[in-house]
């Protein structure tokens, strides 16, 4: 079996998914082979200010709290609390080439990279559209430093993050985090497509295991 993770670096709601992934994953992970692809949530032809989607951010981050138990840090809040001080422009491209280029160079940790670019975000408050925001991973998968930058301004890493914008757009499922079962050509078992908990993200698998199996 495919499953298919469609999440955005920006995306609260995939922020606060990352706990109930991580549980569903230890429970099931050798049933199944895991894509995971970026979404593009924040995309615009112009750079736009931290200032327009302040109150969004603030208000989901909330919720996503709540409904996860999960931890917001005060360098992102700072941001989202006081944009007219922030230089933020938030931007879902350069995090996705980032991924991008670790699918070619290090699949295996891809889902791992896409977690720690999150937490990069919303705990530690680094700015994703900025290069050294990127370093300490840099480090801590020990990457190719040069290499890793590099593809940060690569033709061919953005139009790879572009088709992967494409391709979850195609699913018509905008809510993010979207986790689905590829069930052949076209076909898929929608498992998560927006916030669930780890008994119905369970539940809903072991009927499609069931409904494979008979």
């Amino acid at each position: 079996m495919n499953l298919i993770y469609c999440y955005d670096a920006y995306c609260c709601w995939s922020y606060g998914f990352q706990s109930v992934l991580k549980k569903f994953l230890a429970s099931y992970q050798e049933e199944f082979s895991l894509e995971i692809l970026s979404g593009g949530l924040v995309i615009s032809p112009k750079p736009v200010h931290i200032s327009a989607t302040a109150e969004y951010f603030n208000t989901v981050s909330q919720e996503v709290s709540k409904k996860y138990d999960i931890h917001f840090g005060e360098d992102f809040l700072w941001h989202i609390h006081n944009p007219s001080q922030s230089d933020w422009f938030p931007n879902s491209e350069k995090p996705a080439m980032a991924l991008a280029y670790i699918k070619i160079v290090r699949p295996e940790i891809a889902l791992d990279f896409a977690m720690d670019m999150q937490y990069a975000l919303f705990e530690e408050g680094r700015d994703l559209t900025d290069d050294e925001a990127y370093r300490h991973l840099i480090e801590k998968y020990q990457l190719a430093e040069k290499d890793f930058m590099n593809a940060l301004h690569n033709k061919l890493y953005k139009e790879m993050a572009y088709a992967e914008f494409e391709m979850v757009e195609k699913f018509q499922l905008k809510v993010f985090p979207l986790l689905l079962a590829s069930m052949g050509v076209d076909k898929y078992f929608v498992l998560a497509n927006g916030f669930i908990d780890f008994e119905s993200l369970k539940d809903r698998f072991l009927t499609l295991r069931a409904e494979l199996n008979n």
